[in-house]
């Protein structure tokens, strides 16, 4: 309730501040007839060349009803069948070279249990 207020209220200081704008003109420029208005525009559009085709062109380059159909965004997230297979190749690799790793570290701890059981033996 308190924003249409204010927006009526900016609304009224606009169509004063206009009307005191229109008051401005008249007094500079004089009061125009719908007439003579018409024979100011034929004459401003006699006097200067109008390059059609350009016309047209920048009408459609900035109209917005006139849009261009989209062909869509690139499938930016489509990769090169060889990108697939260097992708896959290292993915089965790593995951050999994890397998392998593994594989040693749990070696490497069964010698030493085996190592540490055997020295306890000897200690006895």
């Amino acid at each position: 309730l308190a924003g249409d207020m204010e927006a009526e209220a900016e609304l009224a200081a606009a169509e004063a501040q206009l009307g005191q704008l229109v008051a401005k003109a008249v007094t500079r420029f004089g009061e125009l007839d719908a007439e003579d208005d018409a024979e100011g525009r034929a004459e401003l559009a006699g006097d200067v060349p109008v390059d059609e085709d350009e016309a047209d062109r920048l009408e459609a380059a900035v109209d917005p009803s006139s849009h261009r159909e989209s062909r869509g965004s690139k499938n930016t997230s489509a990769l090169n069948p060889k990108v697939v297979s260097k992708e896959k190749w290292e993915k089965a690799h790593s995951k050999e070279a994890r397998d392998r790793e593994h594989e040693s570290k749990a070696r490497d701890t069964k010698r030493a249990e085996a190592r540490d059981i055997k020295q306890g033996a000897a200690d006895v």
